[in-house]
């Protein structure tokens, strides 16, 4: 496949910004519009040099075809942009347009063989079985299902959603025989057994499923096996993956994993495809831990009125008056990791929780003697992208107290004053596990303020929100709410006692983007970086930027199979400008000043009153 410069202008409508990989017949790129930045991937077909069996009968690609069909669209699948054909020097190619997402290959996250969280691998496979599942109702199947092509896309409220990418392998499904898409490609531990036959169906995605959830779960592959020096040996790569699977495998984890997750995967893994789930809602039942149904109907569960009634009381807006949720787990628990390692800059920042925080609760005698009281809470403001999340999860690893991150929709509730309950409900479990870092993300949702609503629920949730916080420190729990308005929030809730401690989030100096690049790119196979050239290049780049061109430079490497260089990494600068304009810098600058001015003036407010006696 001939590989095209960089600038080369398809059809006047897409421009090649860098090359990602190629075969005998097609080549990806990343791409933009003459007038857009926004990059999408490229991949251009050469119609003459493709086996006939990828051309439908009217010479159509049928990668493309599947790919532009609207029936395919899901969030959990990569999702078509356009497709369109062109003439370059004598050559008739077709192409495909495709989103391009800013995250990272699952298999950069596993590269280390570092274990991931079952919270995060459980949150990840649901999303490949819900996107396998919509191919499989549209009688469809992957069949190339590994790390390396599903992608993870990082949400703003800190979860992520996994998109399953490369449509290369995509089939009708049930094929018997040989397949028409070439397979030396495939990544072959994840194969199932039958397709060395030449079968491939959606109980075959399943067994890759499987296969992916045991490497997330527990760092490793689940047989000890290589077969990247005999890809073009079909034979050879048959023989090596069967000799390994005579190894039993082993379940034996330095973490421990919940059962459920260990018997779905072992059910997924059945050698005999009729002994796999039978559809893919029971293999996410199975993820779930929920009971496998098999078809058979869900009862529904009636919510109870508290007159005990069959029918749960209305309200005159058509709700229900009950007080309560049924309880919710809000997942505090403890996050395994590096802690203050992972963050680049910030020094002054951490340098003050060690002393003022971690160190008054790591050493309970001291502070006894002294009449230490650690501070309440903080809020972590600015703009966004910066990582005020990302660092309050990092300090509950540095402090080893447990964490839970709490978004705006975790606290709603279909019942009149049910997140008051919620709220209280939050602080309790909190404070059984104690000690523990309450996360609050886009605080000023939570608290705003009140003066000028007429919405009672939102004063009763801010008063709860009041409540709970006052010193909360003694009950063992610090609060850091993250915010990009922080002038939104109730003043009240900003008062000594409560949320102690503003801290301004800024974008990183050039010392802390060189150290952001060092870290985003550690363990990552790279040739020698720049890291002072990198820096220069990115002023006002703001943390998910530079760890955006980290992720989308080690991308372009992963597809081509060679390591990082300089020269991917500036060209990734190049296409990719800063997401913050100069405009909204100077907003943040001056809101900066006058959460300055409060926080000033509460401290000259709570002098006023006090007098220190001789």
């Amino acid at each position: 496949m001939h590989i095209f410069p960089e600038g080369t202008i398809l059809n006047d409508k897409y421009i090649v910004r860098a090359f990602i990989k190629a075969n005998d017949y097609a080549a990806t790129y990343r791409a933009t519009m003459p007038d857009d930045s926004t990059p999408y991937f490229l991949k251009v077909f050469d119609i003459n040099a493709m086996p006939q069996d990828l051309l439908s009968d009217k010479r159509n690609v049928v990668e493309i075809d599947f790919a532009a069909s609207p029936n395919l669209k899901h969030k959990n699948i990569i999702t078509f942009i356009d497709r369109g054909e062109t003439t370059i020097d004598g050559v008739d190619y077709q192409f495909l347009v495709t989103e391009y997402f800013r995250g990272s290959l699952l298999a950069d996250r596993l590269r280390n063989h570092t274990a991931l969280a079952p919270d995060l691998a459980t949150q990840i496979i649901l999303g490949v079985l819900e996107g396998l599942n919509h191919l499989s109702s549209l009688q469809l199947s992957h069949n190339d299902i590994c790390p390396r092509n599903i992608m993870l896309e990082e949400n703003e409220d800190g979860s992520i959603t996994p998109i399953i990418i490369d449509l290369g392998h995509l089939s009708t499904a049930n094929i018997l025989g040989s397949p028409f898409f070439p397979t030396n490609d495939l990544f072959a531990v994840c194969r199932a057994p039958e397709t060395f036959l030449g079968i491939y169906d959606s109980r075959s995605d399943m067994y890759s499923a499987g296969v992916v959830l045991y490497y997330m779960l527990f760092g490793r592959k689940p047989w000890d096996v290589s077969t990247s020096d005999c890809a073009d040996n079909a034979a050879e790569v048959k023989r090596r993956i069967k000799e390994a699977r005579k190894n039993e495998i082993s379940y034996e984890s330095a973490s421990p994993i919940p059962q459920h997750l260990i018997e779905a995967i072992k059910r997924a893994l059945q050698k005999n495809s009729n002994d796999r789930f039978n559809n893919y809602s029971d293999f996410i039942n199975a993820v779930k831990g929920e009971e496998i149904l098999n078809d058979s109907p869900k009862e529904d569960v009636k919510p109870q009125s508290l007159s005990g009634n069959d029918t749960a009381e209305q309200s005159v807006f058509g709700q229900s008056t009950a007080s309560a949720d049924p309880a919710k787990d809000f997942g505090i628990s403890t996050r395994h990791g590096n802690g203050f390692k992972d963050i680049a800059g910030m020094e002054s920042l951490k340098e003050m929780l060690n002393k003022k925080v971690i160190f008054v609760l790591k050493n309970k005698e001291k502070a006894e003697k002294y009449k230490i009281t650690p501070p309440n809470g903080m809020l972590l403001y600015g703009p966004p992208g910066c990582g005020k999340t990302f660092f309050a999860e990092k300090f509950a690893e540095e402090a080893g107290f447990n964490y839970s991150f709490i978004k705006a929709s975790d606290l709603a509730s279909i019942y009149i004053h049910g997140s008051q309950g919620m709220i209280a409900d939050l602080f309790k479990q909190a404070e059984a596990k104690k000690p523990v870092v309450l996360c609050f993300d886009e605080f000023d949702a939570m608290v705003p303020k009140r003066q000028g609503s007429d919405n009672n629920n939102i004063a009763g949730e801010v008063n709860e929100f009041l409540s709970q916080l006052n010193n909360c420190a003694k009950r063992g729990l610090f609060v850091i709410g993250t915010s990009n308005r922080p002038d939104r929030i109730d003043t009240a809730v900003l008062r000594k006692g409560r949320i102690d401690t503003l801290v301004y989030v800024p974008l990183p100096d050039i010392e802390a983007r060189k150290a952001m690049f060092r870290l985003y790119l550690k363990d990552r196979p790279c040739d020698e970086i720049d890291f002072d050239a990198l820096a220069a290049a990115t002023e006002n780049y703001v943390s998910s930027d530079i760890a955006f061109i980290a992720n989308d430079a080690a991308m372009i490497a992963a597809f081509a199979d060679v390591n990082i260089t300089q020269t991917h990494l500036m060209d990734s600068i190049k296409s990719n400008k800063p997401s913050l304009t100069a405009a909204t810098l100077r907003e943040y600058e001056e809101l900066r000043e006058k959460m300055e001015e409060i926080a000033q003036e509460e401290t000259e407010r709570k002098r006023v009153g006090f007098k220190i006696n001789d």
